[in-house]
């Protein structure tokens, strides 16, 4: 079986077939030109970028059902888009409709487009801001997978889920309290080097929470 951890599809509502047309969503187009390969009946489908890259997106016959994945034709094009609100997801191009999905492994648009914005940053300003956009990102990702869980899991796990949550806050919190005073002691204001190793480790810290969530998924 191929390695999980690639896409997960899953809709913008609860109903884990349901199809939002991609018009009524403020969205942003990040890749076009992706190519739909086919269904591997083990719960994921392959997509190629326009170079022939493949990359695998699981579903699990879940979040896209089986009968809708019928009508997916080989070759038929999708794009990659992004939402504020929603996050990242794909529009099937045919009949225009997105699907809220989570990219990690082979693609993951969240760092892609992080290191395209460092590339030309110059200020440390302008570096700062690259990863605290991707560090929102992740967090948008993680507030979407952590709602859909809870209407997933068992109650016990649920609820053990949200009290793990707010014991992850309180780490955070403490954490780079703790780090901020080492970057930073006392009559130290300055440190270019210093506000983006902040930057970083936030959005470090953001993606690390994202993932180790999508294992209550398996």
């Amino acid at each position: 079986m191929k390695k999980i951890f690639t896409i997960f599809i899953i809709t913008f509502v609860n109903s884990a077939s349901a199809q939002i047309p991609a018009h009524l969503n403020a969205l942003e187009t990040i890749k076009d030109n992706i190519s739909f390969i086919g269904d591997g009946h083990q719960g994921f489908m392959e997509m190629a970028f326009k170079n022939g890259e493949v990359f695998t997106v699981w579903h699990f016959y879940d979040f896209v059902k089986y009968e809708d994945l019928k009508s997916w034709e080989k070759g038929e094009k999708f794009r990659v888009s992004f939402n504020k609100g929603l996050g990242y997801g794909i529009v099937r191009e045919k009949t225009d409709m997105f699907y809220k999905a989570v990219f990690v492994n082979e693609y993951e648009p969240i760092n892609d487009e992080m290191d395209k914005c460092l590339k030309t940053a110059m200020p440390t300003r302008d570096i700062v801001q690259c990863y605290a956009d991707a560090n929102k990102q992740w967090q948008t990702e993680y507030k979407f997978i952590f709602r859909k869980l809870q209407g997933r899991l068992s109650e016990t796990v649920a609820k053990q889920l949200v009290t793990l949550d707010r014991h992850l806050e309180n780490l955070a919190g403490n954490y780079f309290k703790a780090y901020h005073d080492h970057l930073w002691p006392p009559g130290d204001t300055l440190g270019t080097i210093k506000f983006i190793n902040m930057a970083s480790t936030g959005k470090d810290y953001e993606e690390m929470r994202f993932k180790a969530l999508l294992n209550f998924y398996f």
